[in-house]
Formats: structure tokens, sequence, C-alpha cells
């Protein structure tokens, strides 16, 4: 196994480049590797974003719908429906990172302001533990 110097050695983007697979471009734009390069590389990560949320988005509401139905057409009881509920929110964690929780009702920046408002309160507990 040969060791490549530092100017040899590609970056994460290169590699990321250098896949024949749909690659999984989630490098934030702050972050310190090279990308994106171009303007077709951010579409690219753009399509790929979109593509992962709708995915996401329709196994979520395929299977609360699942069990929703089978206890509306009484196959599960309701105690039943309230267990395949619990096993749905520990796979499903808040479609909004930081758990805003329902956001009816809310404007844009009220969740914005929400979510930033958890993220703080997050770290000040995690810098009072140690």
């Amino acid at each position: 196994m040969s060791e490549e110097s530092p100017e040899e050695k590609p970056t994460h983007a290169e590699r990321v480049r250098g896949r024949r697979k749909k690659p999984s471009l989630r490098l934030p734009p702050d972050s310190p590797h090279d990308w994106p390069k171009n303007f077709n590389e951010l579409v690219e990560w753009y399509s790929h974003e979109v593509e992962d949320i709708t995915r996401a988005a329709q196994m979520r509401i395929q299977e609360a719908s699942a069990f929703v139905d089978d206890c509306g057409n009484r196959k599960i009881s309701l105690e039943d429906a309230r267990k395949r509920w619990a096993e749905y929110s520990d796979k499903w964690p808040d479609p909004f990172p930081g758990g805003v929780g329902w956001t009816r009702g809310k404007s844009d920046d009220e969740i914005n302001e929400e979510k930033a408002r958890r993220r703080t309160e997050r770290l000040e507990r995690e810098r009072s533990r140690g």
C-alpha cells in the first residue's frame, strides 16, 4: 500500500465526483471542502436533496396512513394504533429537526425562530453537561 503525499490525496469532493453511482452530495455550503466547483454541481445537489426529501415524505405518509386507515377500518384497535404510532414516532423523528412541533398556522419566520431557539437551548444543555 503506497502512501500518498498531501498534494496527491484527493479531496472529499473529488472522491464524490469520481463515483459512478448517484453520489450523495451532502456537503454544506460552508464545508471546508472545495464544493461546489460549478453551478451544475450545485444544481445536482439540489436535485438530490429534493428527491431525498420527497421520498422521505412519501415513506412517512405511507406508514402513517397505513395504521390510521387500519384503525379507521376497524382492522386494528385504538390500542394497536397507539402502539404503531409509538413505533412510527421512534422511527421517524420530527419533520423539522430540533423538535419544532406542530407547525399549522405558524409562519416560516416563526418556524425558523423556534428552530433557532431550540438549537440554542440544546447547545446550552450540551455545554452545561461537560
